[in-house]
C-alpha cells in the first residue's frame, strides 16, 4: 500500500466517523426536544435531586430551548421534616448557557409564578430548614476563606406573579410573611455577592410585609465578633425609576410594645440612591399618594 492510498483510506475513515458522530448529535438533539425526551430529562433531574437531597422532590414538567431558556412547572420540595420548603407553579430562566462554559452567568430574564418559600428554624434546631440543601451541594465545608472575587453574573429582567416568602425562627422569636402580587424590574447591574443592584425600571404592586417579634434579642457576646468576621458588603441600590402600588406593612414587637403600620397607595421615585455603607438615601423625585402611618413607640 502506497503512502498516498494509506492517507486516502485514513481520510475516508475519519470522514465517516465525523459524519456518524454528527448524525448521532443531531438525533440526540432532536430526541431530547420531543415530549418523550423531555419527560426522560425531567425524570432524570427529579431523580438526581431526590438522591442528592434525600427528601421529596416533584417536577410536573420541564421544557427548554437549548441553549437559550429552560422552564420548570409544578415544582415541589420538602424539608427534612416533611414540611413545604419550596413550591412553584412556573419557573422560567432565559440564560446564555454557552457563557456558562466560561464561568459567566448571563441571565436575560427570570420569571416566577405562584411561588412559595417557607424558611423556618424550629425550637431545638441549630440550623434553618434549608441548610441541608446547602450542605448537599457544598459538602458542608467549614472554615472556608471567603472569595473576594466578585461573581460573574448578570440579570437583565425580573418578573414575579404572586411570589410569597414565609420566615419563622422559633428560637429567636421572630417571624415575617412577605408577598408580591406583581413585579416587573429591569436591571443594569446585579451583584448579589456584593449587595449592589442598579435598576433601570422597577414596578411592583400588591406588596405585603407582616413581621412579628415575640422574644427580646439576646445580648451579643464578645466572641460573636470573631465568629462573624467574614467579609460583608453594605447594601447599595441605584434606581432610575422605582414605583410601588398597594403596599401594606405591619411590624409589631410584643416584647416592648413597638408597632408600625403603613399603607401606601402609590409611591414613585426617580434617580434614587440608597447606600447603607454611607447611610445615604437620596432621590430627585418623590411622589407619595394616600399613605397612612401608625407608630407606637416602646413604653419607657
Amino acid at each position: 500500500m502506497t503512502v498516498k492510498r494509506f492517507f486516502l483510506k485514513t481520510s475516508r475513515v475519519i470522514a465517516i466517523v465525523f459524519v456518524s458522530m454528527l448524525l448521532l448529535i443531531i438525533i440526540f438533539v432532536m430526541f431530547i426536544n420531543t415530549q418523550f425526551g423531555r419527560n426522560i430529562v425531567k425524570n432524570k433531574v427529579q431523580s438526581y435531586l431526590i438522591d442528592k437531597l434525600k427528601t421529596k422532590v416533584e417536577i410536573s414538567r420541564i421544557d427548554y430551548s437549548l441553549p437559550k431558556w429552560i422552564e420548570l412547572k409544578g415544582v415541589y420540595i420538602e424539608d427534612q421534616k416533611h414540611d413545604t420548603l419550596f413550591s412553584g407553579e412556573e419557573l422560567k430562566v432565559d440564560i446564555n448557557m454557552l457563557k456558562l462554559l466560561s464561568g459567566n452567568t448571563d441571565i436575560q430574564k427570570v420569571f416566577f409564578k405562584n411561588m412559595f418559600i417557607h424558611i423556618q428554624k424550629r425550637n431545638g434546631d441549630t440550623a434553618y430548614n434549608f441548610q441541608f440543601v446547602m450542605d448537599a451541594f457544598t459538602g458542608n465545608k467549614q472554615n472556608v476563606n471567603p472569595d473576594t472575587a466578585s461573581l460573574k453574573i448578570s440579570l437583565d429582567k425580573l418578573v414575579f406573579e404572586n411570589v410569597a416568602l414565609r420566615f419563622n425562627d422559633e428560637v429567636a422569636g421572630s417571624s415575617f410573611f412577605s408577598r408580591i402580587r406583581s413585579l416587573d424590574g429591569s436591571l443594569t447591574k446585579f451583584q448579589p455577592d456584593r449587595m449592589q443592584f442598579h435598576i433601570d425600571d422597577f414596578k411592583a404592586s400588591g406588596v405585603e410585609f407582616n413581621m412579628l417579634t415575640t422574644k427580646a434579642s439576646a445580648p451579643k457576646k464578645p466572641d460573636d465578633d470573631v465568629a462573624d468576621s467574614t467579609i460583608s458588603y453594605p447594601l447599595l441600590i441605584i434606581a432610575n425609576r422605582f414605583q410601588l402600588d398597594s403596599v401594606l406593612v405591619y411590624v409589631k414587637d410584643e416584647t416592648d410594645g413597638f408597632l408600625y403600620t403603613n399603607a401606601v397607595n402609590h409611591l414613585q421615585l426617580a434617580n434614587t440612591v440608597f447606600d447603607m455603607g454611607k447611610y445615604l438615601a437620596t432621590s430627585d423625585t418623590l411622589i407619595l399618594g394616600n399613605s397612612t402611618i401608625q407608630l407606637n413607640l416602646p413604653a419607657s
